[in-house]
């Protein structure tokens, strides 16, 4: 994924996307220890809080955040400011548990609650979700 990244940034400003470390957000780490990853999620949003306050003009447009579940990976790009995830999942529609999802929407909540900016800070809106058609590769 990274690679991908690094190939293609061209397109964009680099420091426009923010990469999520997979391993704070895999399954066996939030089930393990869900306050952990919620506090590592508050962190790097707190951060973006802080760099807007300053007028910082590199702020994250969007976090790139794996999630790693029984042998399967989904990618959530996650837009702050618009308080929206699309979520990459190709296997949609299984009875798999997600963790990452309401650890995304509570990380989100702090940061919205912490005077970040999103257009529904005034209301108790949380974080909207969009499933993106993933098609397979055989």
């Amino acid at each position: 994924m990274m690679c991908l990244f690094h190939e293609h940034t061209f397109a964009f400003d680099n420091s426009q996307i923010g990469f999520v470390c997979p391993e704070a957000m895999s399954s066996s780490r939030i089930k393990a220890n869900p306050q952990a990853a919620s506090m590592y999620l508050k962190v790097v949003f707190n951060a973006e809080i802080e760099k807007e306050k300053k007028g910082d003009p590199n702020i994250t447009k969007w976090f790139l955040i794996p999630y790693h579940q029984e042998n399967h990976w989904i990618l959530y790009v996650l837009d702050l400011r618009r308080g929206c995830a699309y979520i990459f999942d190709s296997a949609i529609g299984s009875n798999r548990e997600n963790s990452a999802w309401g650890i995304l929407c509570l990380a989100y909540q702090v940061y919205k609650f912490n005077d970040g900016i999103c257009p529904n800070r005034a209301t108790m809106q949380g974080l909207k979700g969009f499933h993106v058609k993933v098609y397979h590769a055989y």
